[in-house]
């Protein structure tokens, strides 16, 4: 789990959204901001969403939608660990 959060000088800590780390909200000021999402395309696969600092990139086509989600997760884990949420 702990690859999932990051703490950086700011004294802030920053996660990808998990219902397992909602207790984690009473111990400081909370915000949850929504960076991508997942939606179908017209051709009935699955697309992800990103926004990296201002500009929207796209993932996919996926076949299932599990199979973007899962990458929509990767990709926010990375982008954070890279100091880019």
């Amino acid at each position: 789990m702990i690859e999932r959060i990051v703490f950086v000088p700011s004294d802030k800590v920053s996660f990808v959204y998990d219902d397992d780390l909602v207790d984690l909200f009473p111990l400081g000021d909370t915000s949850i901001t929504r960076k991508s999402m997942v939606e179908p395309g017209e051709d009935c696969k699955w697309y992800v969403s990103i926004n990296i600092e201002g500009t929207i990139d796209k993932l996919g086509p996926f076949k299932y939608r599990e199979s973007a989600l899962e990458a929509e997760r990767a990709t926010l884990i990375h982008l954070m660990h890279l100091g880019m949420s």
